[in-house]
């Protein structure tokens, strides 16, 4: 249950970042895309990008492949949606969860999460 306390921490954060819910919905409407395309798309400056990147690939949203028969590294490494945030938060919404969150302390965090 821990872990998905700390899941649902993460992922609170993701949902309260704009620039994470920008490359996130580029990623679902049009697909595998690298970091240079989102940068040129979103406007994000590189640090930005690749913070939001790793966020979302940490919180298992995102993966990446690399491609390496394409020889200008800013176009080797694609980012594509792993998993559906909507699919995570059905079951992250669980009375039982709710309860043990209470339990340690972490019922704010469960509200936040609940409102994101």
């Amino acid at each position: 249950m821990d872990n998905q306390l700390d899941r649902m921490e993460q992922l609170t954060k993701i949902v309260k970042t704009d620039s994470c819910l920008t490359i996130y919905s580029y990623l679902m409407l049009f697909g595998k895309t690298t970091p240079a395309e989102l940068r040129d798309v979103t406007g994000q400056s590189k640090a930005t990008m690749f913070r939001n990147l790793s966020l979302l690939t940490e919180a298992g949203l995102l993966n990446k492949e690399e491609d390496h028969s394409v020889e200008d590294k800013r176009y080797s490494t694609y980012y594509y949606v792993a998993q559906e945030i909507m699919k995570i938060t059905k079951q992250l919404m669980s009375r039982k969860l709710g309860k043990y969150a209470e339990e340690q302390n972490r019922s704010q965090l469960a509200n936040e999460w609940m409102t994101s």
